[in-house]
């Protein structure tokens, strides 16, 4: 995930071809912020417009699941 800390708008590369991969954003909370499904993809563009803080990015396929700290300037 970069560039981490954003101003909002960031890249994450998945590192291969995705045949579905799904993206749920929250706050420390766990209050969902956004969330959305990528078809065949490897590199997703997102744009967060949320108030600065930490956020987490949960990014899940049918194989591989991952939790990343999103820092938002």
């Amino acid at each position: 995930i970069y560039p981490n800390p954003t101003n909002g708008i960031f890249s994450i590369d998945l590192g291969t071809n995705y045949e579905k991969v799904d993206i749920k954003i929250t706050d420390l909370n766990g209050k969902q912020i956004q969330s959305n499904s990528y078809f065949n993809r490897k590199l997703l563009n997102i744009e967060l417009k949320e108030a600065a803080g930490l956020y987490l990015i949960n990014i899940k396929s049918k194989e591989n699941k991952a939790v990343f700290k999103l820092l938002v300037k």
